[in-house]
């Protein structure tokens, strides 16, 4: 796994901690843990995580105050990536592994958007 440097001098940063935004992480059958995905080239403005489970990609981010927006935000999510887009800017993340678009989803509540990709599922026919 590819290391990243940590701002020491940044508040919301603090080394061997992990900041969850909003997403809820909830277990699901032969899940064991979960990774989370380094996001680098971050813009300040919309600050983000990403976690990938086995079955699931989890993006969570912050948005800005809603006295700030000028249209209400939204998710565009594509197989190999996702666009969250504010005040119509669009912020392309791409994701570690392909989805599928027909069963991910996102939320806007309180601040925050969780956008849940799901990946694919393929049955083995023996």
């Amino acid at each position: 796994m590819e290391h990243h440097r940590v701002d020491e001098d940044d508040p919301l940063l603090r080394r061997g901690t992990l900041r969850i935004i909003g997403c809820l992480l909830r277990p699901e059958g032969g899940f064991g843990g979960y990774i989370l995905v380094p996001v680098g080239g971050m813009p300040p403005d919309i600050p983000y995580e990403m976690i990938e489970t086995e079955n699931r990609i989890y993006i969570t981010a912050a948005l800005p105050p809603d006295d700030r927006l000028t249209s209400a935000p939204y998710a565009r999510i594509e197989r190999e990536r996702v666009a969250i887009v504010v005040n119509e800017h669009e912020t392309w993340i791409p994701l570690p592994s392909p989805i599928n678009v027909f069963h991910s989803t996102y939320t806007v509540r309180y601040g925050v958007m969780d956008i849940f990709c799901r990946k694919p599922v393929f049955f083995d026919r023996t």
